[in-house]
């Protein structure tokens, strides 16, 4: 099994949707986990908690693409 590390955390679902998007659409495995219990936006209280998670290969190839990699 490969390791999973979170590439970006957000605090609106809808970013972390982009970038899955943008990510899916090069072929890099991810997944989104949210913490916003069930959409009570609990992330708006104690911070970003949607995580959007890569497998370890992909992470440099992953910043590149949602383009976090550059400040």
């Amino acid at each position: 099994m490969e390791k999973e590390i979170v590439l970006k955390t957000f605090i609106h679902r809808y970013e972390a949707d982009i970038a899955k998007g943008l990510l899916d659409e090069q072929g890099i495995d991810n997944m989104v986990s949210d913490e916003d219990v069930g959409g009570f936006r609990i992330g708006m209280i104690i911070g970003e908690s949607i995580k959007l998670i890569v497998n370890e290969k992909d992470l440099e190839k992953a910043k590149e693409v949602i383009k976090i990699g550059v400040n």
